[in-house]
């Protein structure tokens, strides 16, 4: 029996296949999964309960506040890393 202390992580992503998806790859990985937030509120609550040891970050989600602005508000409170994740993309066409 392994007593190796296994890595925290909240989930802020609101599409939620996408964040089953990534919480599956997450567990089998031996990480542990503190919760999935798709919104600022939810994230916070989540970071006040049990302090994540790493933050897998939507840079859109649902509400007023985008992942951005969060995480802002999470490093002036926490010294949390935080890991942006994004569907978003654009291009330029030349």
């Amino acid at each position: 029996m392994s007593s190796e202390k296994k890595t925290k992580v909240l989930i802020v992503e609101d599409e939620s296949i996408v964040a089953k998806d990534i919480q599956n790859i997450l567990l089998k990985n031996n990480f542990e999964v503190l919760g999935v937030a798709n919104n600022a509120e939810t994230a916070l609550n989540y970071i006040a309960q049990e302090t994540p040891d790493i933050i897998l970050m939507d840079i859109m989600i649902k509400g007023n506040i985008n992942g951005i602005e969060l995480s802002h508000k999470i490093k002036e409170e926490y010294d949390i890393p935080i890991i942006f994740l994004t569907g978003l993309f654009r291009y330029a066409h030349t």
